[in-house]
């Protein structure tokens, strides 16, 4: 199954921003999404920089990736 960006950008409106009551592309924390075969790359900006956060947005970023191409990730 080859994967969009336009499929990328569905999964990342299932996630809501923290403290912000919007998914991920309506606050502008997506910045830049590309696609490498199997790979996708994504940028983002949180306004909350502390470890626990980001290793928090890394489980969110997951659950809409498995569900929705049902493979195995790598995240960086």
């Amino acid at each position: 199954m080859k994967i969009e960006k336009q499929q990328v950008m569905k999964a990342l409106e299932t996630i809501s921003v923290p403290g912000h009551g919007q998914n991920m592309v309506e606050s502008g924390a997506i910045k830049n999404v590309l696609v490498f075969g199997d790979e996708v790359v994504v940028d983002v900006t949180i306004d909350n920089p502390t470890y626990r956060q980001k290793k928090r947005q890394r489980f969110l970023f997951c659950k809409p990736f498995i569900k929705k191409f049902m493979r195995k990730h790598r995240l960086k």
